[in-house]
């Protein structure tokens, strides 16, 4: 089977969009029944696809025109002249968008798979403006109906089409996103301390929130009021670490590190390599957002036997399941509550670990690798449209 992938609005490798489709098609190339990969996206994807070509399958990368970098001139650039490119030079068996919430086309005579991430901006929880809103509203949302199978990377993603829009695809899945079992795994927690006091200079106690500096959807300034809190009551030992490329509107977040430095750190954008190791070496592992459409990071700290408290955001809690310690994201005592009691009590934070261990254990990304190539067979006799409400 011959797939065409798109990777424009990825975030060329910052973010855990990037993460999915990386992981997702390093397990696909591998298997027998991919024969060909092309997959087009900025000129610089091959930095964080690279891994790719060591498949059995054929791998070609096409880079997006330099005159279509920009994000309305990519936008426009996908329904119009790549989408007959497609159909007319390429002829892939399939078309995967593998973030359709933000880049999807319809693509004559050939079967297409979308997979959506999540739909914030349909509730207002992101602060992306107008003009972004109205291209989800009027041309992405829309366009789910030209897709032959529709992929949610969680059911309370798929529940948020239906809720706002009053609208359910024809042919969708629930599937989940895996994690890197080899790469995340419970090791020495005092060697990888140890690993990250010598490269980041972190040799007090720690938390650890490792995600973009969004504003206002990530939560950090809530963070930070209940964080203070928490510290204060425990001695002023910890710190507060964060990683995670900046964001446009981050200046709320930027002022407030910098008031309360040096309670807070923040590391910048921390290559993948060093995340298992500041997982482990935290006291846990928090996840404020007011919504998330996965929450990948709760199954990376899981699996490396870290302690995970997280807000009920979005499809945060689903995911969770009865591994973490959660809080609402607009309550900043119950935050506060729920990180002092996980960092001062050592037996409920253990039992959390334990937890947390064996459900990360059910998520891999074989397993979402076969459910979305059945999608792939299945968008050859699938039909295109919506499912009357």
């Amino acid at each position: 089977m011959h797939i065409a992938v798109t990777v424009e609005g990825a975030d060329s490798g910052m973010s855990g969009l990037s993460t999915y489709i990386r992981e997702l098609y390093q397990v696909l190339v591998r298997h027998p029944d991919i024969s060909r990969v092309t997959v087009f996206g900025p000129h610089d994807m091959t930095s964080w696809l690279g891994g790719l070509t060591k498949g059995h399958a054929q791998v070609v990368f096409v880079p997006t025109p330099s005159n279509m970098t920009t994000r309305s001139a990519n936008v426009i650039w996908h329904q119009t002249s790549w989408a007959l490119q497609l159909a007319r030079k390429y002829k892939p068996d399939v078309v995967h968008f593998p973030v359709a919430n933000r880049r999807i086309a319809y693509i004559p005579g050939i079967p297409t798979v979308g997979t959506v991430h999540d739909l914030a901006e349909l509730r207002g929880l992101r602060g992306y403006g107008v003009l972004r809103n109205l291209y989800l509203r009027r041309v992405v949302v829309p366009m789910f109906a030209l897709l032959n199978q529709t992929i949610f990377i969680s059911k309370k993603t798929a529940a948020d089409l239906s809720d706002v829009t009053r609208l359910s695809t024809r042919k969708h899945s629930i599937i989940y996103q895996g994690i890197d079992h080899r790469r995340f795994f419970p090791g020495d927690k005092e060697q990888a301390r140890a690993q990250v006091a010598q490269e980041f200079s972190l040799t007090d106690p720690f938390v650890f929130f490792p995600s973009r500096l969004e504003h206002p959807t990530k939560n950090h300034l809530r963070l930070f009021e209940a964080f203070m809190t928490v510290r204060k009551r425990l001695g002023n030992r910890h710190r507060l670490v964060l990683s995670g490329a900046l964001w446009p509107g981050a200046e709320p977040i930027l002022s407030a590190i910098e008031n309360y430095t040096p309670a807070v750190i923040y590391l910048g954008h921390v290559s993948q390599n060093w995340l298992p190791a500041l997982y482990a070496a935290a006291e846990c592992m928090v996840f404020p957002s007011l919504y998330e459409g996965f929450g990948l990071p709760l199954l990376e700290a899981m699996a490396c036997g870290t302690p995970v408290v997280t807000s009920t955001g979005g499809a945060l809690q689903e995911i969770a399941g009865d591994a973490a310690v959660v809080f609402d994201p607009t309550n900043v005592q119950e935050m506060e509550n729920q990180l002092f009691t996980i960092l001062s009590n050592p037996d409920w934070a253990a039992t959390i670990t334990q937890r947390g261990l064996s459900h990360a254990a059910g998520f891999t990304w074989e397993s979402t690798a076969e459910q979305t190539l059945r999608c792939f067979h299945a968008a050859k006799t699938s039909k295109k449209g919506w499912k009357p409400q």
